[in-house]
């Protein structure tokens, strides 16, 4: 994986929020070349150190838009961040949504579209992804739980990717 990223690059983020009992997960995927340069997870942390990790890996990487889960306390946080010019885009997870999100990840990877570091933590995750159907009929993912945040933050890293807009360059 990228340690410092290319002037000539774009990044999108994906982030899903931990709270007290759940770890945040942040995932960077180059725009240009659809790869994941980067992965960090930490355990649930109140808002500054969560906000203040956040600002370290945007000036790292200096994303062009942070995709990020805005369910329940996510939403406030995220209305912040927004309001300290951060490209926040928030996405509620509906269990719809995550079904989605999913495939989309899977089938972007199964056809070589995107390509996740070799033997990492998140593609062994994502290959333990398992699906039951609910009691209304409808089916839900089952995720590792260690690594379900760093799955959504991979989904959403993504689907930033598929909707920040091309690259264009008059040169």
């Amino acid at each position: 994986m990228e340690t410092q990223p290319n002037a000539e690059d774009r990044y999108v983020f994906g982030m899903d929020w931990g709270f007290l009992d759940s770890p945040t997960a942040v995932v960077v995927m180059n725009a240009d070349t659809r790869e994941v340069v980067g992965m960090q997870q930490w355990d649930g942390e109140g808002f500054s150190v969560q906000r203040a990790r956040l600002q370290k890996l945007v000036e790292q990487w200096n994303p062009v838009s942070i995709w990020a889960a805005g369910n329940a306390l996510g939403q406030a946080w995220n209305e912040g961040l927004q309001q300290e010019g951060l490209p926040i885009r928030p996405i509620t997870i509906t269990l719809k949504r995550k079904k989605e999100l999913l495939y989309n990840l899977k089938g972007a990877m199964a056809a070589g579209i995107i390509q996740l570091p070799d033997g990492s933590t998140l593609e062994v995750a994502l290959d333990a992804v398992g699906w039951k159907e609910m009691a209304s009929g409808q089916v839900a993912a089952v995720l590792p739980e260690e690594t379900e945040h760093l799955l959504i933050a991979a989904c959403l890293s993504w689907y930033g990717v598929q909707h920040s807009g091309a690259k264009i360059s008059f040169v």
